[in-house]
């Protein structure tokens, strides 16, 4: 069951599956038949989004059961810069881990993350390829100077993508008649 955007606020719609999916069971069990539910939910880099955790208590509250919890790792829509494998193995999953484990304290470490599902993007997420960018201004934006002389000016910076990043402009030592460009590293 691939459960995202609207259908997770719609709280009779998953209700009504719940129920349905328990119907389910045990007719199978009835039948000798053993059906396999997947829940596929949105994910935070913390775990499961709260949207996800209401839609698997209100399967145990109906007596449904999740053979396996499936945490879309694609995009956190949280307009940030992410190592998708390092949120994935190191924050997603054990999130997911851990309120298993504080739900279901009978289940070994094996049984629950054996009931753990990761659905990775390869590639680039719907936020595209991670990119820097910035703009610079000075004040004032050029100086002339005589021999010996120095002068100063303030460099704002200003992120537009991505995160800020440190710049650092010298020029010294240049002889009379010559102009000096400073060029921000790229």
């Amino acid at each position: 069951m691939d459960i995202e955007v609207d259908a997770l606020d719609n709280t009779a719609g998953i209700d009504r599956r719940n129920k349905a999916i328990e119907t389910v069971q045990d007719w199978a069990a009835a039948t000798g038949r053993e059906p396999e539910i997947s829940y596929t939910l949105p994910t935070t880099t913390k775990g499961l989004a709260a949207s996800g955790l209401a839609l698997l208590r209100n399967a145990m509250a109906n007596g449904a059961r999740a053979d396996v919890a499936n945490i879309m790792t694609l995009d956190y829509y949280d307009n940030a810069l992410h190592d998708m494998a390092q949120d994935t193995t190191k924050t997603v999953a054990q999130g997911l881990y851990d309120r298993l484990a504080r739900r279901c304290p009978s289940k070994t470490p094996d049984q629950l993350w054996g009931v753990i599902g990761i659905t990775e993007m390869p590639g680039v997420d719907d936020f595209g390829w991670p990119r820097r960018d910035f703009s610079l201004t000075a004040s004032p934006a050029t100086a002339t100077l005589k021999a010996g002389g120095s002068t100063t000016s303030t460099v704002q910076t200003s992120a537009t993508a991505g995160t800020a990043r440190t710049v650092t402009l010298t020029a010294s030592g240049a002889p009379a008649g010559v102009t000096a460009s400073l060029i921000p590293p790229q």
